[in-house]
């Protein structure tokens, strides 16, 4: 009669674990990547539309870098310009870059040592189009537009 529950107890183990096995393979997943970094990248757009939504000149600065972004496409220069002016924004918006620049390594991107990307990986304008909504979303919900 013991031996009942100890075999229950070690194939509810050998199940859990073959489970968490599974689920780590799926979130290693190349599908499952991309939509985390959607995700993070709709963050960062939206959070920046918050924080664009309070300062006008921002709101500018910011537009100004999809219109370039949108003439030019998606270049280390243009991205890199654009990180540098929320830089010199404050605390708040070197958090913020800190995070951007994170997605872009997390997608395979190179930063040098003085932390300018040098390569953007997976990071497509196809992406950006996903931050931009998320700016825009976020101007939307303040009321800023």
């Amino acid at each position: 009669m013991p031996r009942k529950p100890l075999t229950t107890i070690v194939a509810l183990c050998l199940v859990f674990l073959t489970g968490w096995a599974g689920l780590q393979q799926y979130i290693k997943t190349d599908a499952t990547g991309q939509v985390l970094l959607e995700e993070a990248i709709d963050t960062a757009g939206y959070t920046l539309g918050l924080m664009a939504a309070e300062k006008p000149e921002l709101r500018e600065q910011v537009e100004h870098y999809y219109q370039e972004i949108a003439q030019q496409g998606l270049t280390v220069v243009v991205v890199n310009a654009g990180l540098q002016q929320l830089m010199d924004q404050g605390i708040a918006y070197q958090v913020l870059v800190y995070k951007m620049v994170r997605i872009v390594r997390l997608a395979g991107g190179q930063i040098d040592p003085e932390g300018n990307i040098t390569e953007l990986g997976k990071i497509t304008t196809g992406m950006l189009e996903i931050g931009k909504q998320g700016y825009l979303t976020a101007l939307q919900n303040s009321g800023a537009v």
